[in-house]
C-alpha cells in the first residue's frame, strides 16, 4: 500500500514537473529591425532592455534564454521570420506589420504605439540638378519596398508632389547601405528616408524633411509590437511578464530628462550623435510612450486605408477587435499605475486623435 502510494506520488510529481515545464519556452526569440551599419543594437525601450538584459533577468529563474535577431531586411524579413516560426516577439513599421496581418500572419499586437515624431529626410546627390521637391517627378527614388518608407513615399508623392508615386517616378528597392551606394554612385537620384551621414560626407544634401508640423499625413507612422497567437495560447504568463518589463522601461527612460541616455542608445547602432540629435523628437514622452488609444487605432487604420488605395494590401481588416490583444498590456498598465503617471500624454494624444477623424 505504502509502496503504491509512493509510486503514485512520484508519478504525480513527475507529471506536475512536466506540466510546469511546458508553461515556459526554453528560449524567447526577439526579432527587431536591423540597421545599415549591421550592428546588433537598437535604441529606445528595446535598446535599453537589450543593454541592461532586462528580459534575460526577468526570465532567469525559469532558465529561459533570450535570443536576439536584427534583420537588415527590416520589416519584410521580420514577416518572413514570423511566417516560418523563427521569432516570438517583434516590431516593425506600419506597412510591414499591417501587410503581414492582412496576408494571414497570425500576429497579435500586445503593446500600444507612440505618437510619432522626429524627422526623416529626402536626400539627393550633392551635385544633383534637383533643387526643389517638385523636381523629383520622373526621377529614380530609392527606399526598401514593403517598409514604412514605401508607404511614406507614396503618401508624400500624393499629398506633397500631387503625383502618382508609382507611375510618375522610378522606384528602386534597396536596403539602407545599398541606398547610400546607389546615391553616391549616381544609380539613384534620391533617397526617401535617408540618414544624414551622407550629408556629413559631402555626398548628399537635404531636399526636404518630413515632420508632423510640415507634412502631417506623411509623417504618420504607426508601427506595432506583436507576438503570435500560438505563443499567446501556449505561454500567456510569459507574454504578460514580457509586456510588463516593456512598460516599466518605457516609464523609466522615455522622458525628456533622459535625453543623454536615449541619445547614447541611438548611437550604438552606428549613427553619429549630432545626427541623432537632429532627428530626435521635441518631446520624447509624447512621441514614444506606448499607449493603446484612439490615436494609435486611427493611425493604424489610416495606414491600412492608404495601403488599400495604393494597392499594397487587398482589403482592410479589424484592428482593435481582432488584431489587438490588450489583456496583458491593460493588466500591467493598471498594476504599474501608468494611467496617472502618463495622464498628460494620454490627454494630449486624445486631443490629437480628435483632429484625425
Amino acid at each position: 500500500m505504502k509502496t503504491r502510494l509512493f509510486r503514485n506520488l512520484l508519478a504525480f510529481t513527475a507529471l506536475t514537473v512536466v506540466a510546469h515545464a511546458a508553461d515556459y519556452p526554453k528560449v524567447i526569440r526577439l526579432g527587431w529591425v536591423g540597421n545599415k551599419y549591421n550592428k546588433a543594437f537598437t535604441g529606445g525601450i528595446v535598446g535599453y532592455a537589450q543593454e541592461t538584459q532586462a528580459w534575460e533577468k526577468e526570465f532567469a529563474k525559469e532558465g529561459i534564454k533570450i535570443e536576439w535577431s536584427f534583420f537588415t531586411g527590416t520589416g519584410p524579413a521580420i514577416n518572413e521570420a514570423i511566417a516560418n516560426g523563427k521569432i516570438d516577439f517583434a516590431s516593425s513599421g506600419d506597412l510591414p506589420s499591417t501587410a503581414g496581418r492582412a496576408n494571414g500572419l497570425p500576429t497579435r499586437v500586445i503593446v500600444g504605439g507612440g505618437a510619432g515624431g522626429g524627422t526623416r529626410y529626402i536626400l539627393v546627390g550633392a551635385n544633383s540638378t534637383i533643387r526643389k521637391p517638385a523636381d523629383l517627378k520622373g526621377k529614380r527614388i530609392t527606399f526598401q519596398k514593403g517598409t514604412y518608407a514605401h508607404l511614406g513615399w507614396l503618401r508624400y508623392a500624393r499629398d506633397v508632389l500631387h503625383i502618382d508615386g508609382d507611375k510618375d517616378t522610378k522606384i528602386i528597392s534597396l536596403t539602407g547601405g545599398d541606398q547610400d551606394v546607389a546615391l553616391a554612385s549616381g544609380g539613384a537620384d534620391a533617397i526617401y528616408g535617408g540618414g544624414l551621414d551622407l550629408v556629413d560626407h559631402g555626398v548628399a544634401r537635404i531636399i526636404d524633411s518630413i515632420q508632423d508640423e510640415n507634412h502631417p499625413t506623411v509623417a504618420l507612422n504607426a508601427g506595432s509590437t506583436y507576438t503570435t497567437q500560438k505563443f499567446i495560447d501556449k505561454y500567456p504568463d510569459v507574454v504578460y511578464r514580457w509586456v510588463k518589463v516593456y512598460l516599466q522601461i518605457a516609464d523609466k527612460i522615455e522622458r525628456n530628462d533622459q535625453k543623454a541616455l536615449l541619445r547614447r542608445l541611438d548611437t550604438k547602432s552606428g549613427s553619429a550623435l549630432k545626427n541623432v540629435i537632429a532627428a530626435e523628437p521635441d518631446d520624447y514622452r509624447y512621441s514614444n510612450l506606448p499607449i493603446f488609444d484612439d490615436l494609435f487605432r486611427i493611425s493604424v487604420e489610416k495606414a491600412i486605408k492608404d495601403e488599400v488605395t495604393f494597392k499594397l494590401v487587398r482589403k482592410p481588416f479589424d484592428v482593435a477587435g481582432t488584431w489587438w490583444d490588450r489583456r496583458f498590456y491593460d493588466r500591467a498598465f493598471a498594476e504599474l499605475g501608468l494611467g496617472a503617471k502618463w495622464k498628460d500624454v494620454i490627454d494630449k494624444r486624445a486631443a490629437k486623435a480628435k483632429t484625425l477623424h
